[in-house]
């Protein structure tokens, strides 16, 4: 059965989905404008209402919405609902991703909630009423129940007119056939959505699009003062307005993909996402590469680190970490883990150039994860860092709009290694070198880590055990990590890597306070450069925090190094609601609509 509809306008689709207090009427006051603003308007009713009839047979309504859309020949389209028609969209954005690419949801219905007092009483009333034979009286309820303050004598007659021929002809029906119930988790919605509550609506509604606004991963909630239930109705130049602003991304996504972007976009098809196993080590990392030869000119990333993090035994890929797929080609990766056991939570966020729209969801996905995360460890809000490249590949107007703030600089800096490099200077009085090819000297690197870094900016501590999973500590030449000891006193030690393709890598410098100043860490330095050299490498490389109150960017200057690139930590502080967990234990289905008047 195809849902009684019509089309008008030209341009990307747009569906509009109506309350069931009203059908596909309701949208008149936006119909001709999102026309004249350049869509392929289409608005249908739902089985029952208006013009279409009662259904005969078990049935969907979003699998009703899929069936005319593909009649049209719409792949693609984004959605306007209201109340009932909002828990349809639910169904069909969340089971249908690649068939919605925006989200507007007006006062939405939707099940898994339990209903307030409020919304019973009106049930009851309402119930009351239609067992009496008045409905006019049960007209007049909905009438004065769903509209707000500010809508005309003409919009109330409307919508009187509208539930009235919803009662005459559910009423009529032989038999009561409610939609199936679908279960679908709302985490699985990738467009973009806007959730809009009314201020005078009862509290059931403004509920349940405060929570989605948590559940859904690309949502934003706003809360219209002067609205009841339907506010497309009430104040419809307004709505429309706000509509209009909300779907002139999806138009701007439009022109960029057709004149190909002025920063290179391309055009967005649908992404499949799913949790990264230890297995898509290559795969995670030949994208990182990629992604760095984009930012710094080279592949800087090796698998062994990435393979670490994935085998990492504090973290739950399944919840934890995100691939973003579209066709066979991995665009976006994002990774979560925690250090702190309190509110201080880690992120990574990995996302080719064009898909934006792909790398907002799994950031979205990854604050909502954090807040888990931090709600686990007892913690009432999510300190969230993330560490980018000074010119990313990821957006930085998308997540300045999310909230994230740049709150550190640090700088890559970079030596060239030479045969000069291989004669040390003499150390520093006192000083001897030696690495940590034994348990015990590991141990007291480990020690002496935890002691040097422990006022520096976002130092985690972490047990020796801890360390040496987080450096993957089967892949660390311990030859090449060296403590130094003063007078018999161990006081510096020096972590490198040798397993990068670009390029040596100090990982960490330390030194105790009271030794800083004595030429220990500049030495470390040099004998560093001096083995590299030996090893056949050409240059090496660390990172700095600019911000160092010991002095540390001086020193690596003083000995030859400069700054290739910069990189900054980002912070957003999550203090929400903690949001339902990934997947949702309760999905929300589209559940039965109350007969015969849903008065939603």
């Amino acid at each position: 059965m195809t849902l009684t509809h019509e089309v008008t306008g030209d341009g990307p689709a747009l569906l509009l989905l109506h309350s069931s207090v009203c059908d596909r009427r309701m949208w008149e006051p936006q119909w001709h404008a999102f026309a004249e603003a350049g869509y392929r308007v289409v608005r249908c009713d739902f089985r029952g209402f208006g013009d279409t009839p009662v259904a005969t047979a078990p049935y969907s309504d979003a699998q009703d919405v899929v069936d005319l859309l593909d009649a049209l020949g719409i792949e693609r389209t984004a959605v306007v609902a209201a109340s009932y028609g909002g828990g349809v969209a639910l169904e069909l954005a969340a089971r249908w991703p690649a068939r919605v690419d925006m989200l507007a949801l007006l006062c939405t219905a939707a099940d898994g909630f339990e209903p307030t007092a409020s919304v019973e009483q009106f049930a009851s009333r309402e119930d009351a009423l239609i067992e009496a034979g008045d409905l006019a009286g049960a007209v007049e309820l909905n009438v004065s129940t769903w509209l707000g303050p500010d809508a005309s004598d003409d919009v109330r007659a409307l919508v009187g007119e509208m539930q009235r021929r919803a009662f005459d002809v559910q009423l009529a029906a032989e038999e009561d056939i409610s939609p199936s119930e679908t279960e679908f988790d709302p985490a699985g919605i990738t467009a973009p959505t806007l959730v809009v509550s009314g201020a005078h609506d009862l509290d059931h509604f403004r509920t349940i699009a405060a929570e989605l606004a948590g559940r859904v991963p690309l949502a934003h909630h706003t809360e219209l003062p002067w609205a009841g239930h339907l506010p497309s109705l009430e104040r419809p130049a307004q709505t429309t307005a706000l509509l209009l602003e909300f779907l002139r991304r999806r138009a701007e996504s439009h022109q960029s993909a057709e004149h190909g972007g002025a920063d290179g976009m391309t055009s967005e098809v649908p992404f499949v996402v799913r949790p990264a196993t230890v297995g898509d080590a290559p795969l995670v990392c030949a994208l990182l590469n990629e992604i760095d030869t984009i930012e710094t000119g080279r592949p800087d990333t090796d698998l062994h680190t990435v393979e670490t993090e994935l085998a990492h035994p504090e973290v739950i890929l399944a919840e934890d970490s995100w691939l973003a797929f579209q066709g066979d080609r991995l665009v976006a990766y994002a990774f979560v883990w925690d250090e702190s056991g309190g509110e201080r939570i880690d992120a990574d966020h990995y996302v080719l150039p064009g898909y934006g729209h792909t790398g907002e969801h799994l950031l979205a996905l990854v604050e909502r994860r954090a807040l888990e995360r931090a709600h686990a460890n007892g913690a009432p809000r999510a300190v969230l860092h993330l560490q980018l490249n000074a010119r990313p590949t990821t957006d930085l107007d998308m997540i300045g709009r999310r909230g994230w703030g740049r709150v550190r600089e640090y700088h890559v800096m970079t030596r060239r290694l030479s045969g000069d490099d291989l004669t040390v200077p003499e150390p520093p009085g006192g000083i001897v070198l030696r690495d940590c090819g034994d348990e015990a000297d590991r141990r007291r690197a480990h020690a002496l880590l935890q002691e040097t870094f422990s006022e520096h900016f976002d130092h985690q501590a972490r047990t020796y055990d801890q360390w040496l999973e987080d450096i993957g500590a089967a892949h660390v030449d311990w030859s090449l990590v060296w403590i130094a000891a003063l007078d018999g006193d161990d006081v510096a030690v020096l972590l490198s890597r040798n397993d990068r393709r670009s390029m040596a890598w100090i990982s960490n410098i330390g030194v105790r306070r009271s030794c800083r100043g004595r030429g220990i860490a500049g030495h470390l330095l040099r004998h560093a450069f001096a083995a590299y050299a030996a090893r056949g490498r050409d240059s090496i490389g660390l990172g700095v925090d600019t911000h160092n109150e010991t002095g540390a960017l001086r020193i690596y200057e003083a000995h030859g190094m400069r700054t290739d690139y910069a990189v900054d930590t980002w912070e957003v502080v999550l203090q929400a609601p903690a949001p339902a967990p990934v997947p949702v234990p309760a999905p929300l289905p589209t559940g039965p609509r109350p007969a015969p008047g849903p008065g939603r």
